[in-house]
């Protein structure tokens, strides 16, 4: 019982060590990547872009609408 018990205190401690010694290792550039590609999806993919998005399919919904009710005006 000592040695499972032994063994499980130390594959804890390699588990709990593993992502600190994990950091010198390509971490900081795996960070970095992170930033530059979250920074890169909010230019693509930004408010400014949803907000021209919305503001043309609101445009198109009135064209349509005035199309419409021109249609209509002239049948009555």
């Amino acid at each position: 019982m000592k040695i499972a018990y032994a063994a499980l205190i130390g594959i804890l401690a390699v588990g709990a060590t593993a992502p600190v010694l994990a950091r010198g290792d390509g971490y900081n550039r795996s960070q970095e990547f992170v930033k530059r590609f979250k920074e890169n999806q909010k230019k693509i993919h930004g408010k400014e872009k949803q907000a021209a998005q919305v503001e043309s399919q609101k445009n198109g919904s009135t064209k349509k609408d005035t199309a419409q009710d021109k249609s209509t005006a002239n049948e009555g």
